[in-house]
């Protein structure tokens, strides 16, 4: 093949008489023989391309295409799921969702037995669903032992089944839930799941001020709670949602407790027509029984070891001992528990759940250690 210069074609005669003749693309596409392979001296001597126009009909003129097909490119943008994932996205890291009332960090948790706490019970769905009650907080205290925290998640749970819980916050020091500046970023996020016109709110809020989440929990409180509850409740009347607070004892020194509890009550002050109910308890301190029995619109209530409780824990002893026989029938002891045995339980745990509870629960991790011996051995002789 020749690698000189490339004379150029001479040019076509034009005649005014007759019509210039049109080649059809397709026609001389087929017709066409491939083009010869370049040399590779060729191909290294040759200069890039010029970058190509924003579109390939720049600047064209009077022009037409036969028989074209073209194919539209559409890149889709899904502003509204990625708003919706964005708000929680944006929560998170400074909230403790352990501490919620179904998270796996505190499963299995506390339940009262369904025939236990009947009073109690009773008294938290009627002060929950009568609109027009007194108190708008209602606190709760009591020692260990006592079914706080069972009453508070069987109560979080019906009320959940009811479409009538904003949210929880269970306090923990020993899996790390007792931090302050967690309890609000966790129960907007809650709250958020439940009412979506607040979702909304809280979406601009966040929006407009990217620094909200690192202020200091009494402004949180205000712009992250109370304000975007009474602007819903100025929109239309809503049904009152409860929020609950169980070991408020446990949140991290005492400044933190009562800086929660002046945050509520300021509240009642302020905006006494939010939609908004608080369940607390805690165990019987001081500054805390101080603060609430002081404190207006507040419903008061000590677990108290009583008839009726020591009762409720007989009732439950003997339902977990019917749950361990079943469960080691081949090897329980024939007759447990007698009569004497179960006095002595009973009378040990006088009334706390959680001494019996406790006392149950050694008695079935020794029996299931048995159980593991006895299977191991039958494995061998086998």
């Amino acid at each position: 093949m020749p690698t000189g210069p490339i004379r150029p074609l001479p040019s076509l005669p034009i005649s005014r008489d007759k019509p210039i003749p049109v080649l059809k693309v397709s026609t001389a596409i087929s017709r066409a023989r491939p083009l010869p392979a370049l040399p590779h001296e060729s191909i290294a001597s040759m200069r890039p391309l010029p970058p190509l126009p924003d579109s390939f009909f720049t600047d064209a003129q009077n022009f037409v295409l036969n028989h074209a097909n073209f194919t539209e490119t559409v890149n889709h943008i899904h502003n509204t799921s990625s708003k919706e994932r964005t708000i929680f996205d944006l929560l998170e890291p400074y909230t403790m969702l352990d501490a919620t009332k179904d998270s796996s960090a505190r499963y299995p948790p506390p339940q009262c037995h369904p025939k236990t706490r009947l009073n109690i019970k009773t008294k938290l769905a009627n002060w929950l669903y009568d609109e027009k009650h007194e108190w708008k907080v209602f606190y709760i205290c009591g020692f260990a032992g006592t079914g706080k925290s069972a009453i508070a998640q069987t109560f979080a749970d019906s009320c959940g089944e009811w479409k009538k819980l904003g949210g929880a916050y269970f306090f923990s020091k020993m899996a790390g839930s007792d931090k302050l500046e967690t309890v609000v970023p966790t129960l907007a996020y809650q709250l958020a799941i439940s009412v979506p016109e607040y979702k909304s709110i809280l979406t601009a809020e966040l929006a407009n001020d990217p620094l909200l989440l690192r202020s200091s929990p009494p402004v949180q409180f205000k712009r992250l709670i109370v304000q975007p509850f009474s602007t819903l409740q100025r929109q239309r009347h809503r049904d009152t949602l409860v929020i609950i607070l169980d070991g408020l004892d446990e949140c991290e020194g005492r400044r933190a407790q009562l800086m929660i509890l002046e945050m509520i009550s300021g509240s009642l002050h302020t905006t006494p027509g939010l939609p908004l109910r608080w369940l607390i308890f805690s165990r019987p301190e001081a500054h805390l029984k101080y603060k609430f029995l002081r404190l207006a619109g507040c419903g008061y209530e000590e677990l108290v070891v009583d008839a009726e409780c020591r009762d409720d824990v007989e009732l439950f002893v003997r339902e977990r001992i019917a749950d361990i026989k079943v469960t080691y029938d081949d090897i329980i002891p024939r007759g447990w528990p007698s009569q004497d045995e179960l006095r002595k339980l009973l009378d040990e745990a006088s009334g706390n759940f959680e001494v019996a509870s406790a006392s149950l629960d050694e008695f079935a991790a020794l029996l299931n250690a048995r159980l593991d011996a006895f299977s191991k051995l039958t494995l061998y002789a086998a």
